[in-house]
């Protein structure tokens, strides 16, 4: 562990009842934290692990989570992440990235997003999130005015869960990143993110990548980039 300034790192860790304990003493009174990495570790602890992420609503300044790349990220830990961050008010970047968050998980995410009106940067790349996760995703995009980068890459989205994002993306205005490689949306995912890409003149890079979305979704996306001319960067392979 290593704390410093404003900031509270865990690396490589095996989160056992000591070092939950451990962190859990750290933490308290640390009413300045700022930001929180947590990356590499494997929780064995849960009860302890869950007592830790609901301490974090004891921080009004908090505005960095990087939590990627754990295991037994369980949607018990999920749920006690979210009750740590409902109301955060400041909080700008969420990291989630490669802790196999499922459908479950991401709708518990989502509900504890959904406030979260300031937030700049959500990555939840390489999770479980299927089709039936789209409405997770969708709550954790509502009132996201000021989002910037929004990724999930290699999740399993699938058609009906790109038609749901979709739907809600129209109302990210300042979106300004888009992955979603590997998600196998197809042709007809394609389409729907390509009429919705019209309407998002902040939009500077998008990646479709390893997406099976064909011919017809190729020509979707070249026919909205007629209508958007702030799109820079639009990657395509492997479809």
């Amino acid at each position: 562990m290593i704390i410093g300034g404003l900031g509270y790192v865990t690396e490589n860790c095996i989160i056992d009842q000591k070092q939950a304990r451990d962190m859990l003493s750290d933490l308290k009174d640390r009413k300045d934290l700022v930001q929180m990495t947590f990356e590499n570790n494997e929780i064995v602890d849960v009860e302890g692990m869950c007592a830790v992420f609901r301490h974090l609503k004891n921080f009004e300044k908090l505005e960095s989570l990087n939590f990627r790349c754990n295991k037994n990220f369980s949607d018990q830990i999920v749920q006690a992440l979210s009750d740590g961050i409902t109301l955060k008010k400041e909080l700008r970047t969420v990291d989630l990235g490669e802790n196999s968050i499922t459908d479950n998980g991401i709708q518990i995410l989502g509900d504890a997003l959904r406030t979260h009106v300031r937030l700049h940067m959500l990555f939840l790349d390489t999770n479980k999130i299927t089709a039936g996760g789209a409405e997770g995703l969708s709550e954790c995009l509502k009132n996201k005015q000021d989002l910037r980068v929004f990724n999930i890459d290699n999740n399993n989205i699938g058609r009906d869960g790109a038609l749901k994002l979709a739907t809600q993306l129209t109302t990210n205005y300042g979106l300004s990143k888009l992955y979603c490689d590997s998600n196998d949306i197809g042709p007809e995912g394609a389409e729907a993110i390509a009429e919705c890409m019209e309407m998002m003149d902040s939009l500077k890079k998008i990646c479709f990548e390893n997406n099976n979305i064909k011919d017809k979704g190729i020509i979707a996306l070249a026919k909205a980039l007629e209508e958007n001319d702030t799109l820079l960067s639009l990657y395509l392979e492997s479809n």
